[in-house]
């Protein structure tokens, strides 16, 4: 149904998770 959303969801997470020592700039 939501395919963008989750994919921008997955793809948010695993941003996060890579970035996820580095500082939200």
């Amino acid at each position: 149904m939501s395919c963008a959303c989750q994919r921008k969801k997955k793809e948010k997470q695993e941003k996060w998770a890579t970035s996820s020592f580095e500082p939200l700039s």
